[in-house]
């Protein structure tokens, strides 16, 4: 290979920093697969963690339990209880 003229240095340099992003990125997928994974296995297997997943899913939880839910950002709407009526009644 020749590293002669203006353009063969910088790019081998900007294809060495290509390939660390892209190996870097593939380290993020692996990581992300890998938790996947284990989620899946612990819905699979553990009662705990379905339960957990299904009441996080479904803003619910368990008798007796109070769950107060913020709105992520101002002017969003407030969620409401499970447990409470949906609306007021009219008298």
């Amino acid at each position: 290979m020749s590293l002669r003229g203006p353009q063969r240095i910088p790019s081998l340099l900007e294809k060495r920093r290509e390939i660390r992003a892209l190996e870097e990125h593939n380290a993020n997928l692996k990581r992300d697969i890998a938790n996947k994974q284990k989620l899946i296995y612990d819905l699979q297997y553990n009662r705990d963690k379905q339960d957990e997943v299904i009441r996080k899913w479904l803003h619910a939880g368990k008798p007796n339990e109070i769950h107060f839910i913020l709105p992520d950002h101002e002017g969003a709407p407030a969620a409401v209880s499970p447990h409470a009526d949906p609306e007021p009644r009219a008298q």
